[in-house]
């Protein structure tokens, strides 16, 4: 799975994993030399990962697979880049019908603005309503930082409710990668605004009957000096997968 290009993003769903990773490059007539390009692969079996031919636009970077808990749709991200290296991306999804995937579709506004990055799209679960929530990050405005982890109701298979900041979690810095265990309804998710171990770190917070409770920092070894997020875990909560850049890294 992994390469000396960055691997980021697994969600493991039955016997397959996907993975974004940014080992491709591209380039076209205006923009020389070639940049790379994150694609979405899938693993079966600890496999080596194979490109899915069915998400990635050949154009722009895709990454950011999560799918709701029937498994009738699937929520990515696309993003282009705004200069050499600085991206803006749309969330997108598309419907599974009978294991056939559909036509991508954009999410509309409020959830995509104009002008600003959404993206790390995941759904989750409100204890309280019962309802799927869609978890995002963007820098829209109205938030507490640079990037900050944003959520919406999933109220019917077309409709949701507007937008609104996490509060209880995001930081004055980068908020990244929210993953919300249903079984334990605890969120994870990576931030470097709060005091840690240093760069992007993991934490944890319980959602108890709607209210959030304390964050936690997962300590080491999971979390390290340098960069260390989008942590997920499997149903039963014994294993899981998470991105880092630590010494070993490729």
């Amino acid at each position: 799975v992994n390469t000396v290009f960055s691997e980021f993003g697994g969600y493991q769903t039955e016997n397959l994993l996907y993975y974004s990773s940014l080992r491709f490059l591209g380039m076209d007539s205006a923009h020389l030399p070639e940049r790379p390009y994150s694609k979405i692969l899938i693993s079966t079996n600890d496999s080596i990962g194979v490109v899915d031919t069915i998400f990635n636009d050949p154009n722009l970077h895709t990454s950011h697979t999560a799918f709701n808990e029937a498994k009738d749709r699937v929520f990515y991200t696309l993003c282009d880049y705004l200069n050499g290296h600085d991206i803006r991306c749309d969330i997108y999804y598309r419907d599974i019908v009978d294991g056939e995937y559909g036509l991508a579709q954009k999410l509309p506004e409020p959830i995509n603005t104009a002008g600003y990055t959404n993206t790390q799209p995941h759904v989750g679960y409100d204890p309280v309503s019962k309802r799927e929530v869609l978890y995002f990050v963007s820098d829209r405005p109205g938030g507490k930082g640079k990037l900050d982890i944003w959520f919406c109701y999933i109220a019917g298979k077309d409709n949701f409710t507007t937008p609104e900041n996490l509060m209880a979690i995001n930081t004055e810095g980068s908020d990244y990668s929210p993953f919300y265990h249903r079984r334990s309804n605890t969120m994870y998710f990576s931030t470097d605004g709060a005091l840690g171990f240093g760069g992007l770190d993991i934490y944890s917070i319980k959602n108890k009957e709607g209210v959030w409770d304390t964050i936690v920092n997962l300590g080491s070894p999971i979390n390290t000096s340098l960069d260390d997020a989008f942590y997920s875990l499997s149903e039963d909560g014994q294993d899981g997968y998470f991105a880092s850049n630590r010494l070993g890294s490729l």
